[in-house]
């Protein structure tokens, strides 16, 4: 078997669906949630009155803005993801969902739409590569997840999937025992209800999150225990068709792995002429750090340039405690070097500190590496 089996010869074309369900993008938001809602979908393409592709209309999207009249017209609330042809491989197809940041990804042939590619898609091929089954989800997860009570009402869940990167959030009781999980599919068809001004003094037809308790909604969670395998967990998100499971340690939520972490294992294994570097997760608030952040990743990766040819750098950022007036982040780090994957995470109440520990991290682990080959390589030289 050949790494990612072969993955310079699957291409688009072998992993893509052809039977799609669209919208016209004179279509109106009601109809576009129902459709979502009937074939539980994230995205959906949206095409002209002459069948050409226009972009895609994302639930998320949806989701994130306040107050979308249901009138609202498709054309007005696309997102446009790269192209794709149906001969781009595995791992290009992971990159291009990586930097557009979709769901689903188009094909396209002359600008017509011919089938979609979607994470699910490549999840499914990753859950039998042998070369990642002995991955600890610890080392991808995105750790100490924030958590929601079973009581509070699903306007707290929404807020929450506004600011983090998960949509998929842990539902724990009084005690913090993980009890489900709600996600962004099982609050949308509440958020869109219509008080009248005379009795509660909203407008007409604008949008608001009933008084409906988490618990009311939520679905039953799937886990998995800390140290699993990337391997095992992939065939368990496959085989109850989800995408993502919580890692749990003595009852209680302490990760989360989603298929946007899979999508980065995929895309690191690409040849690459120079490192890629992708951070995500960087709020707003923290987004005016971003140079001083991205100088400390560069000042790393040419130190460990010297030792090593990195090919593949992601950083992803989680912000925590975002209600309590005070912020702490878990960073997590995955690199590809010229021979081996390195994993890497850091947590501190500031963002650059974190970011100086996750990365001497990586730089210590990556020296300890060198160091432990040529060890092997001197003692099979004395043999």
């Amino acid at each position: 078997m050949t790494r990612i089996l072969g993955m310079d010869k699957i291409f688009a074309k072998d992993l893509m669906v052809t039977k799609m369900i669209t919208i016209s993008g004179d279509g109106v938001l009601s109809q576009a949630i129902g459709k979502m809602n009937e074939r539980v979908f994230h995205e959906l393409p949206v095409l002209d009155n002459d069948g050409r592709f226009m972009g895609l209309l994302s639930l998320d999207f949806i989701i994130k803005r306040r107050n979308l009249p249901l009138t609202a017209r498709v054309r007005n609330m696309l997102s446009i993801p790269p192209k794709v042809s149906v001969d781009d491989d595995l791992s290009a197809l992971a990159e291009k969902m990586l930097i557009s940041g979709v769901r689903t990804l188009p094909v396209l042939s002359d600008n017509l739409l011919v089938g979609i590619v979607s994470r699910t898609d490549l999840v499914k091929v990753l859950s039998s590569v042998k070369e990642f089954k002995d991955i600890s989800v610890d080392s991808i997860m995105s750790h100490y997840p924030v958590s929601v009570n079973e009581r509070d009402g699903i306007g707290k869940a929404k807020s929450l999937i506004r600011e983090l990167p998960e949509q998929i959030i842990p539902v724990v009781d009084d005690n913090d025992r993980l009890t489900g999980v709600i996600g962004t599919k099982d609050i949308a068809p509440y958020l869109w209800g219509v008080k009248t001004l005379a009795k509660d003094g909203w407008s007409n037809g604008e949008s608001y999150p009933p008084n409906i308790e988490i618990k009311s909604v939520m679905k039953p969670p799937i886990t998995v225990p800390s140290g699993t395998s990337v391997g095992n967990a992939t065939e368990l998100m496959s085989g109850h068709n989800i995408t993502s499971v919580i890692v749990t340690e003595d009852e209680k939520p302490v990760g989360v792995v989603t298929q946007l972490n899979l999508i980065e294992l995929i895309a690191s294994e690409k040849k690459r002429d120079e490192v890629y570097i992708q951070i995500t997760g960087l709020s707003e608030e923290s987004s005016f750090e971003f140079d001083s952040l991205y100088s400390i990743i560069q000042d790393s990766l040419q130190k460990i340039a010297k030792v090593t040819t990195p090919s593949f750098f992601s950083m992803h950022i989680a912000q925590y405690n975002i209600e309590t007036g005070g912020s702490k982040y878990s960073i997590r780090v995955i690199m590809d070097g010229s021979k081996k994957k390195f994993f890497a995470k850091s947590h501190n109440w500031n963002l650059m500190k974190a970011t100086d520990e996750v990365m001497g991290t990586l730089e210590k682990m990556v020296k300890k590496d060198i160091v432990k080959k040529r060890d092997k390589d001197r003692e099979s030289k004395r043999e």
